[in-house]
């Protein structure tokens, strides 16, 4: 029989064996927290494929880190880099020496880019996981979209348009194919797909958004003020408000 030392606690055999189990447990269940941690920070880059030419992406969730240089990398051979947003351009130009210079400075999921490069190369980015797609931001006109995906599937994986598209009242979407040099149209209510990891040209019919949180009073119709302090989906052309989801 031995003692513990600090209690005088008489330790018996089925107690030391019972004992070496717990610290068995313990140990494995550190290592399987340590593992999982280490998963989550350490997830796999996702990998865009450029082409010669021009390229309209897009990314389905937002990178760990969205400033331009770090998601384009300093090896990236892509010289011009654009999108548009609010019927608005925002450029980025890289000089010969590897300088970027432009308006724009961060890369978002959900937003569409043209990517031009001379070569054929990939974009290895890491990206933040999210379980909420956020809603899509449009103007009356054209919009340059992407497809968010919240399980972050593979380039390439086809979503149904009208699914993708329900939030908006669109009436047409564009896609480009950099090998064939084509354009594809896509229409409502026709079964079309989108694809995640590209981009599109989308015609919206009226705006549609969800701003930040407000701070002034924003009036539905000619009537009734509505909460202020919150955030809200707006259609400017027919002067109506209602909550974000």
């Amino acid at each position: 029989m031995v003692w513990a030392l600090w209690g005088l606690v008489p330790m018996t055999r089925p107690l030391l064996t019972t004992l070496a189990l717990l610290a068995l447990t313990a140990a494995l269940s550190a290592g399987l927290l340590h593992a999982q941690g280490s998963a989550e920070t350490e997830r796999p880059p996702y990998r865009i494929d450029l082409l010669p030419g021009w390229n309209l992406i897009s990314f389905p969730g937002d990178p760990v880190d969205t400033a331009l240089e770090s998601v384009m990398g300093p090896d990236l051979q892509a010289d011009i880099i654009l999108t548009y947003l609010s019927d608005a351009w925002l450029t980025a130009l890289r000089d010969t020496e590897g300088r970027v210079s432009g308006t724009l400075t961060t890369i978002l999921g959900g937003w569409g880019y043209w990517v031009h490069t001379p070569v054929a190369e990939t974009i290895e980015v890491t990206l933040a996981p999210s379980d909420v797609q956020p809603v899509q931001r449009t103007i009356y006109g054209w919009n340059l979209m992407g497809v968010w995906d919240t399980e972050q599937r593979l380039p390439g994986t086809e979503v149904a348009a009208d699914d993708y598209f329900s939030q908006i009242p669109w009436r047409v979407a564009y896609s480009f194919n950099t090998d064939a040099n084509r354009w594809a149209k896509h229409l409502p209510l026709s079964e079309g797909t989108v694809e995640i990891g590209a981009g599109y040209w989308v015609w919206a019919t009226t705006h549609v958004y969800c701003p930040p949180v407000s701070t002034t009073q924003i009036r539905r119709g000619a009537g009734t003020a509505v909460e202020t302090g919150a955030g809200y989906r707006v259609q400017t052309s027919g002067g109506l408000a209602w909550l974000c989801p």
